[in-house]
């Protein structure tokens, strides 16, 4: 679930500074004054949106693997005999 949250907000945010970042470029071309104040908006705001999807993204991985580890540092112990069986 939070996995699937982190990429609806990664995905298009990572797309829309794509699209941005063309137009800016293609803006700085003709009017270089004014493509910086025009586009400086929705360029933060997609990096915004992309960091907040990375972070999410690793709050999922995170979420998923600690439990996975306690449950691995919680087994008990045993020893090895020579035959490679617990006792």
């Amino acid at each position: 679930m939070l996995m699937g949250i982190g990429l609806v907000v990664l995905v298009p945010s990572i797309l829309m500074q794509w699209g941005v970042q063309e137009k800016w470029m293609l803006a700085r071309v003709i009017e270089p004054s004014e493509a910086n104040a025009s586009f400086l908006t929705p360029l933060v705001i997609s990096w915004i949106g992309i960091a907040l999807g990375i972070a999410w993204v690793l709050a999922a991985i995170t979420c998923y693997l600690i439990p996975k580890s306690m449950a691995h540092l919680q087994r008990p112990k045993g020893r090895q005999g020579g035959s490679g069986a617990v006792v």
